[in-house]
C-alpha cells in the first residue's frame, strides 16, 4: 500500500504534503523506485510462489533481498533523514531486512528437506 500511495500520488495531494516531504519525493532517484518496486512485487509474487510450494519463490525472495538492500542502501547513505528522525525508522528498516532474509532461509531450507516442488 506504501509503495502504491507513493508511486502514484496525485499532484494536488504532494503540494500539500510538508516542503521537506513533497521536496523529498520529488527528488528521488528513479532507482529508488525500482528497488521499491522490485522489493514489494517480488516478495508478493514469492509469498504465493511459497504457499503453492513452488521452488520459484527462493527466486523471488532473492530478487525482493536485492531491492530490499537497494532501499537500505538509500536510506541509510544518500538519505540522511533515518539519522535525522531516529531510530523507530531504523528499527523498521531492520526489522524488515530480517523478515526478507527469514523468508529467503526458510525457503531454501523447505527446498532441502523436499517440501517445494
Amino acid at each position: 500500500m506504501a509503495y502504491l500511495s507513493l508511486t502514484f500520488m496525485p499532484k494536488e495531494a504532494l503540494d500539500n504534503l510538508p516542503p521537506d516531504d513533497s521536496r523529498m519525493i520529488y527528488t528521488l532517484p528513479q532507482w529508488f523506485y525500482v528497488s521499491y518496486s522490485v522489493a514489494v512485487f517480488a516478495g508478493f509474487i514469492g509469498s504465493v510462489a511459497l504457499f503453492l510450494q513452488k521452488k520459484i519463490s527462493i527466486l523471488f525472495f532473492g530478487l525482493s533481498l536485492l531491492g530490499t538492500l537497494g532501499i537500505l542502501f538509500y536510506k541509510f547513505t544518500i538519505d540522511m533523514r533515518t539519522f535525522i528522525y531516529g531510530s523507530p525508522n531504523t528499527i523498521l528498516a531492520l526489522c524488515v531486512l530480517i523478515v526478507v532474509i527469514g523468508l529467503l532461509v526458510y525457503s531454501n531450507n523447505l527446498k532441502k528437506k523436499g517440501v517445494l516442488i
